[in-house]
């Protein structure tokens, strides 16, 4: 009979491993590589940005590899966080990374840093509020001329955001917010 501890060491032996280079200071000219459970980079392509836990925080790592053999108990990994929405890198720009930190004798998790200086650029673009005519009014809406501008402006464009609408139309945002 399993005990509780067995089917969760099964559950986590059964998960996908990925291999995931971070961007420490160590190790010239070579990746600083840890193991960790695939979670949302199951099935992503080698050279992937992914988000990891590391020491306490989160940063953002290569995936190298999905070699399904980890260095340490499979019950002791942690899991990737998210993928992010970028297009995987190229064979070629990994190894012109490497090239890099051995010609510069950099760390590599230094030289990768400079190309992951900008972790904002690997999170979806925050939601806007865009505004479009619905199909009827409620009752009671007053129709200045400022309103009606906009009125009319809406019935051929797209949808638009607060801003954008305001300054197309001519109109201060508080005539189109009410």
């Amino acid at each position: 009979m399993d005990t509780p501890s067995d089917q969760a060491d099964g559950m986590k032996d059964s998960s996908a491993l990925c291999q995931v280079a971070v961007p420490v200071p160590i190790r010239r000219g070579q990746m600083q590589i840890y193991d960790y459970v695939a979670g949302p980079a199951a099935n992503c392509a080698v050279g992937s940005i992914v988000k990891a836990p590391l020491a306490g925080r989160e940063i953002w790592g290569i995936v190298v590899g999905h070699d399904q053999k980890a260095d340490i108990a499979a019950t002791r990994l942690k899991a990737v966080i998210s993928l992010a929405d970028v297009p995987a890198l190229s064979d070629q720009t990994l190894r012109f990374l490497q090239a890099v930190s051995r010609w510069t004798l950099a760390p590599f998790g230094s030289v990768m840093r400079l190309m992951l200086n900008t972790p904002s650029a690997f999170l979806p673009p925050p939601e806007q509020t865009v505004f479009h005519l619905s199909v009827q009014l409620p009752d009671g809406v007053r129709l200045t001329p400022q309103r009606q501008r906009v009125l009319s402006f809406l019935q051929s464009a797209p949808p638009l955001p607060l801003a954008d609408l305001s300054r197309e139309v001519g109109v201060s945002t508080s005539v189109i917010k009410g």
